[in-house]
């Protein structure tokens, strides 16, 4: 079998993009794993696939690099965004189904936005972490210098604590600074440091305005792949509007045999 598949890359988070509007892939475990194995296959942090057509809608399915589904991707979502633009499916906006979530792209040169869904009921564990739902469960901890915190050491021992373990959560240290806010993430799935997470970064943001830290409406956040931006309004407890911007790029394309 030969596979045409696409390298991404947004703020260091990467991707396997294949595109299967004809549904003639059929995406399994093994495929993922054998397509994201740093060592034996192309190499990345999940796998997407385009599905769908224009008159009934696109849509993508995002895949851990364990073979398993995610329940939303926001850097993927905005490298399916540039892919989406790369194959002319668009011209402004896009308007698909990530996972099951409605989301809305658009992308001017390699700079890419989308729309993240709501975020309500913030909550804080035993710990005084916080936890809230940025269309992925996240755990964030605050920290005075996260380039001296342990992320795949500290952040597995959270995400298999016993009220974790079965769902999986994503844990994310986080530093104010100055004029922007630097994040670390360790990903279910992935299991792993990754160089950013784009849920991640949203959940920060959020948590940091929770717990009462000087956070603009529109802020920059300092990952270890680059650079990403969140702007967000808050009415009546819930989270709106909320926009997840940054550069992304086409690595390289390919074909593997399998």
């Amino acid at each position: 079998m030969k596979i045409n598949f696409f390298k991404y890359q947004g703020s260091g988070n990467d991707f396997v993009i294949i595109d299967n509007r004809e549904n003639n892939i059929s995406v399994n475990s093994n495929l993922i794993e054998t397509l994201c194995h740093r060592k034996f296959g192309v190499g990345a942090d999940g796998l997407i696939a385009l599905e769908g057509n224009k008159i009934n809608g696109f849509s993508m399915s995002h895949f851990n690099s364990d073979g398993e589904q995610s329940s939303f991707c926001a850097n993927g979502s905005r490298c399916l965004v540039h892919f989406a633009k790369h194959l002319n499916l668009f011209e402004n906006k896009i308007t698909f189904l990530s996972n099951g979530k409605k989301i809305t792209g658009s992308a001017k040169n390699q700079f890419v936005t989308i729309t993240m869904p709501n975020v309500y009921d913030v909550k804080t564990d035993q710990n005084g972490y916080f936890i809230l739902n940025t269309g992925c469960l996240h755990l964030v901890v605050f920290s005075e210098k996260i380039d001296d915190v342990d992320v795949n050491y500290l952040g597995s021992e959270i995400r298999n604590l016993k009220e974790y373990q079965k769902e999986g959560i994503n844990v994310n240290f986080v530093e104010i600074l100055d004029e922007k806010m630097s994040i670390r993430t360790y990903e279910r799935g992935v299991e792993n440091e990754t160089l950013s997470c784009g849920t991640g970064v949203v959940a920060s943001v959020l948590a940091a305005n929770e717990k009462g830290f000087t956070v603009e409406s529109s802020v920059q956040v300092k990952t270890l792949g680059g650079d990403l931006n969140v702007s967000w309004k808050k009415i009546d407890n819930e989270y709106r509007d909320i926009l997840l911007s940054g550069p992304v790029s086409l690595v390289f394309q390919g074909q593997l045999v399998l």
